[in-house]
């Protein structure tokens, strides 16, 4: 009988891809049911099951060997705790995110520029055949609402206007100054100065 369940197991190992597919939903259900949320639960379930894949290549763990010892239902329910044992470290123990940050910046590499690339290309067509009047009170609405947004500084909004064909003069009037404002502590907002060390 032990070496028909080995045989089995051995068999989900060989399709563990698509074994991870079949068990996603009830890792997401298991996931909702404990109201842990992660920004892109499909990375992250990818990320753990290939950790769980690795985790199956040890095979002197005592875990791992019990895994083989399974029978088939045991096999699966063995694997959905593991994923979610690995998506819970992932996503909230700390000696893991050290570990796994730069996995996850991997994963938004390979994944992102190829959606944001073709997205953005789309959003700037778009974009770029709108009258230029609407352009530029658009521009405008953009450097009002990051106004606060010190990340957001005269620098990327030249860039921005550039990408558009135009300058900041044309977009704010000439001899303007952009300035840059934060909340005070009572809710007010004050004036930022920002000092360029390279002028």
């Amino acid at each position: 009988m032990e070496g028909i369940e080995l045989q089995i197991t051995n068999g989900l190992v060989k399709n563990i891809d698509v074994v991870f597919v079949s068990i996603e939903k009830d890792v997401k259900r298991i996931i909702t049911k404990n109201k842990w949320y992660f920004e892109d639960f499909d990375d992250v379930y990818r990320l753990a099951s290939k950790m769980t894949a690795q985790t199956l290549m040890k095979k002197h763990l005592s875990s791992v060997k019990r895994f083989y010892e399974c029978n088939n239902n045991m096999a699966v329910q063995w694997l959905i705790r593991r994923i979610v044992s690995n998506m819970r470290n992932i996503g909230f123990d700390r000696r893991y995110k050290k570990n796994n940050t730069v996995k996850l910046d991997e994963l938004y590499e390979l994944l992102m520029p190829r959606t944001l690339d073709i997205e953005t290309l789309i959003i700037f067509e778009d974009l770029h055949k709108l009258n230029k009047s609407i352009l530029l009170q658009g521009l405008q609405k953009v450097w009002e609402d990051a106004k606060e947004d010190l990340d957001f500084d005269e620098t990327d909004f030249k860039e921005l206007c550039e990408k558009f064909g135009c300058t900041i003069g044309e977009v704010m009037g000439e001899n303007t100054i952009l300035l840059k404002v934060e909340q005070t502590v009572g809710g007010r907002q004050q004036l930022v100065l920002l000092f360029d060390p390279n002028v």
